[in-house]
């Protein structure tokens, strides 16, 4: 009997939507992407601090600032979202 394995896939979000994608497709394209994508995840403190600097780097230093670029991608997802509901995305 033959069993099946299912290949492990990541989703890509891009502005034409959404495609799944088998990791091995990446990992023959560019290994580089496979290993950041299976390695082992960040511990929540460093994920936090990570995300920080990144913000700090782009000009979010303060809560207001984060919460207003939170509120500008929930509009645009949802601005996204319907959408693709009007043209039956």
């Amino acid at each position: 009997m033959e069993t099946f394995q299912q290949e492990k896939q990541i989703t890509i979000v891009s502005a034409d939507g959404e495609r799944r994608v088998p990791l091995s497709v990446l990992a023959d394209e560019d290994p580089r992407i496979a290993e950041q994508i299976t390695s082992t995840p960040l511990p929540m403190d460093q994920m936090h601090h990570k995300l920080r600097q990144a913000l700090e780097k782009n000009g979010y230093t303060s809560r207001e600032k984060v919460v207003e670029l939170v509120r500008e991608v929930r509009q645009e997802m949802l601005a996204e979202q319907e959408s693709n509901q009007a043209t039956g995305a």
